[in-house]
């Protein structure tokens, strides 16, 4: 059993990386379509978030990538002694962003979709229902690595989805009073 938690959690380990890698770019622009940012403050924002792992080498890349295809742009301020750049998204940037978030949005109603027919299918089986394991080990591996504000955050989303949960067991006990 511990060499299949082993694979599993290496292949997931992997997965999680590649999603990283496809995601970050979509991160650097949709944190400047908040607002102008330099380098530094785009590296301190994914520090700020326990899952990332961004660091100058990977994010100047990126940056420069972004400025090459027109999608940010930048220009040089001074800061004391140093010049710095601060960039800001461009309008063929927002619109980037903007298809991006159609299909992801695509992307994950279709997951959700597919999941879902999975999911009936482990409910008839009378299988173990893996997500609620998978959600407290998520959970988990956040708590470790959060500060007092960001568990004040989860805790109201765990509130949330608690009352979210208690509104489907009250569907599933009326739904069940209605049969007997």
């Amino acid at each position: 059993m511990s060499d299949l938690n082993e694979d599993a959690k290496k292949f997931v380990d992997r997965m999680e990386k590649q999603m990283k890698r496809g995601f970050i770019q979509i991160v650097v622009l949709a944190m400047l379509s908040n607002g102008s940012s330099h380098g530094y403050q785009i590296i301190k924002n994914f520090e700020e978030n326990p899952i990332w792992n961004a660091t100058a080498s990977s994010i100047y890349p990126i940056l420069k990538s972004l400025c090459e295809k027109n999608f940010i742009d930048y220009n040089e301020k001074k800061d004391g002694e140093r010049t710095r750049k601060v960039y800001q998204i461009t309008k063929k940037g927002e619109k980037a962003l903007e298809l991006i978030h159609e299909r992801h949005t695509k992307i994950l109603t279709s997951i959700n979709s597919i999941a879902k027919l999975r999911i009936n299918d482990h409910i008839k089986r009378d299988s173990p229902f893996p997500i609620p394991r998978l959600f407290l080990s998520h959970v988990n591996k956040i708590i470790e690595g959060s500060n007092s504000d960001e568990l004040h955050k989860l805790k109201t989303k765990i509130e949330i989805l608690i009352q979210n949960l208690n509104q489907l067991l009250e569907k599933i006990k009326n739904k069940i009073d209605k049969k007997e």
